[in-house]
């Protein structure tokens, strides 16, 4: 990664490294380590600094740099207010997001040879805090209902793929042509496709808060799904013709392995921070006035097994159905083609957002707990 790609020059380097230490020398807790020293030595110094971090090319023993910020207490408190000012002034300054982010990704990778141990993950780059409490407050009320209708919508699709107590449900008599069903089926699955992976993507994300308050941001992508979730199962054209259909024990064992894969797929959720996923943890922290902080990267639970078990989850209760029609084989063999197209996607941003996923990657497979290494 160099300069030219990220697209910062030496000039816009000290500029931004002259608005760090702006905000710095403003912060009390942090504008005693730099009490008597050169303003204009430290922002050449960290000007050159970013340029190293940049170049990934950085040989400066920064724990023996920091020594004597060390000996005043310079510790895990401070380093993460640095990163908040680094935060705002790049974006003050124009830095995009993605670029921002493998910036913020590279200084958190530091923090040992700062401090000689690490603490936690670096945070996204803000783009401005709502400063209306009635603002914060609409956010909230935003996020509750978004998260209140995605919760609603899932239990309607669990309704839908093995019972026929809603409307239209999966399994449900042909109610047209197969042409025209299988048609109508392939732009659903399209149009939820698109929307789901363009609008998780980092770039689109940086255009949209240009309109929309950044804490509202994930809320409006889990309302966005929710809505072409819910066109795809109420719109969906029934095509008939039982595959299979289980009775008894059968039945039984399979409905059984279907909550399997809902077990999976919602604890999943709460390994990974089950609120943060929906928006309503960016939406609290708005309320309460703080910028919003990516949570650190940890493995837990599945997550030792598989980098991707919430998709697994999703796979296996689409596939383990009681009663299996055409019309429920297209939309498993739709949504599986969009999983695995899906999580090459994610695992680009993953790689690019945080420094230890890579190492991860290489060590527990992607959906299928195989015991051995797969990098997707």
């Amino acid at each position: 990664m160099n300069n030219m790609h990220l697209g910062l020059e030496s000039a816009q380097l000290s500029r931004i490294s002259d608005s760090l230490y702006a905000r710095v020398l403003a912060d009390d807790e942090l504008s005693p380590f730099f009490e008597g020293r050169d303003v204009a030595d430290l922002v050449r110094r960290q000007s050159l600094f970013l340029a190293h971090l940049i170049d990934d090319s950085s040989e400066i023993d920064l724990h023996k740099a920091h020594a004597p910020l060390l000996r005043m207490g310079l510790g895990h408190d401070h380093f993460d207010r640095m990163l908040d000012h680094v935060q705002d002034a790049l974006i003050e300054h124009g830095v995009p997001i993605q670029d921002a982010t493998i910036l913020m990704g590279r200084l958190e990778a530091k923090r040992r040879d700062v401090l000689g141990e690490t603490h936690c993950q670096f945070n996204p780059p803000p783009q401005r805090r709502e400063k209306s409490m009635f603002s914060r407050i609409a956010a909230v009320l935003y996020s509750v209902t978004s998260y209140s209708l995605a919760m609603a919508s899932l239990v309607y699709m669990a309704l839908w793929l093995v019972t026929d107590l809603v409307p239209n449900p999966l399994d449900g008599a042909a109610t047209g042509s197969m042409t025209n069903g299988l048609l109508i089926n392939a732009l659903l699955i399209i149009g939820f496709a698109v929307q789901h992976s363009v609008m998780a993507r980092p770039w689109f994300k940086e255009k949209l808060v240009r309109f929309i308050p950044p804490a509202i941001e994930r809320s409006t992508f889990v309302a966005a799904s929710t809505i072409t979730l819910m066109a795809v199962m109420l719109l969906w054209q029934p095509l008939g013709i039982t595959i299979w259909k289980l009775e008894g024990t059968g039945a039984s064992l399979m409905l059984g392995l279907h909550a399997v894969g809902w077990m999976v797929l919602v604890s999943s959720t709460f390994l990974i921070n089950h609120f943060d996923l929906f928006g309503l943890r960016q939406t609290w922290m708005n309320l309460r006035g703080h910028d919003y902080r990516q949570l650190p990267f940890t493995v837990r639970g599945y997550y030792h097994f598989v980098r991707h078990p919430l998709y697994l989850g999703f796979l296996v209760l689409l596939w383990a159905a009681p009663h299996m029609t055409i019309s429920h084989l297209v939309f498993a063999l739709a949504m599986t083609a969009y999983v695995v197209i899906a999580v090459r996607w994610e695992e680009r941003d993953l790689s690019r957002m945080l420094p230890e996923y890579d190492s991860y990657r290489t060590q527990v497979p992607v959906l299928i707990p195989t015991g051995r290494s797969f990098k997707g």
